[in-house]
Order: C-alpha cells, then sequence, then structure tokens
C-alpha cells in the first residue's frame, strides 16, 4: 500500500472518525452535484472515499473496485469496505465484460475515481476510450475524476486532469470542476 492508502489514515478513521484532507476536493464535488444512490469507489485502496461518500451522502450502497487484494482486505478488516460489495479487479481488456457485469449488477449510475486514470489508461489510451463507451452504454450518468497535479517531468501521456478528461469526451462532458477535479456528466 501507498501513501493515499496509509494505515495510519484508516487507523484515525477507525479511532476518531475522521477522514483524511486527501478526499475534500472530491468528496466537495460529490456533495454539490451527485445524482445517484449506488456508487462505485474505483481504485479505491483502502476504501476511505467511498466510505466518506456513503456516510455524508447517505447513498444506498458503494461498490469499492481495487487491483491490490492487500489494500481491499485493509479496508475489509477495518470495516471501511462492506465485503458483500468488494471486488478485487485490475481493469484491462480481459477483465472489462467482468467489470461492466459488476455496474449491471449492482445497478450504478455513479463512479468516483481518485488518482487512477493514469495506471488504468496512461499507456492505453484506446482501452480508456473503450471504457468510457461502456459505462456510457451500461447506465453510468456521472463521472468524478480526480487527476494528478501536474508536473514537468510527467512520462505518462495522462499527466493532468485535462488528458484525463478527453478519454471520455465521446460520451461525457465536462459539466464543473474545482481544483483538480472534474464532474462528467453523460451526453
Amino acid at each position: 500500500m501507498g501513501r493515499f492508502d496509509a494505515p495510519e489514515l484508516v487507523q484515525r478513521w477507525q479511532q476518531l472518525g475522521e477522514y483524511s484532507r486527501i478526499h475534500d476536493d472530491i468528496t466537495h464535488m460529490a456533495m454539490s452535484h451527485l445524482n445517484a444512490k449506488r456508487v462505485m469507489d474505483l481504485c479505491c485502496s483502502t476504501g476511505l472515499l467511498g466510505r466518506r461518500l456513503l456516510d455524508c451522502l447517505k447513498l444506498e450502497r458503494v461498490t469499492w473496485v481495487d487491483s491490490s487484494k492487500p489494500a481491499i482486505d485493509a479496508g475489509l478488516a477495518a470495516n471501511v469496505i462492506d465485503c458483500k460489495y468488494a471486488y478485487v479487479m485490475r481493469v484491462d481488456r480481459q477483465s472489462l465484460a467482468a467489470f461492466m457485469g459488476i455496474i449491471g449488477r449492482e445497478s450504478l449510475t455513479a463512479i468516483v475515481a481518485r488518482r487512477c486514470m493514469p495506471e488504468l489508461f496512461g499507456y492505453d489510451l484506446q482501452l480508456g476510450r473503450d471504457f468510457a463507451a461502456a459505462i456510457a452504454g451500461a447506465g453510468v450518468t456521472q463521472i468524478f475524476l480526480e487527476g494528478r497535479v501536474p508536473s514537468p517531468n510527467a512520462v505518462n501521456p495522462l499527466s493532468s486532469i485535462d488528458d484525463e478528461v478527453e478519454i471520455f469526451t465521446a460520451h461525457y462532458k465536462d459539466a464543473y470542476r474545482y481544483r483538480n477535479v472534474a464532474v462528467l456528466v453523460k451526453l
């Protein structure tokens, strides 16, 4: 696990009920613009963002997806993540159909994704575009996307929020921005 899913963040939530400030911007946007009751926390790590949204917005359900079994296990052990809605899965060409099955089965209409598009699609932009088409076709109407802070040393093709948003523009419009968070709404 990395610095954004550090054990001390989970412990602080367990002991004090406090959420990490690293999720403030995307949470702010969700509180202002989310129109869904069932949300996916994509690349959820230990699940703190999804838990915060579940608690603050009184959502019906959050579905957690991450490729790291240790991160999901840590979230499960800390009671951050609900085991009924947790999936260990890497989103790639081989798993896209299974991923879409989760969206359909869970009746998800919104996805929150914090700083993960470069890892998912940075070296396969066509997969990112295929992903956008698939989730739009499955009924996902909103995406809350927090991008990485621009860096002059970035080597990944998705080095800014603008680059990340571009993947989705054939199916979603960039409706709202706050700092490094974009709210995309299905066309």
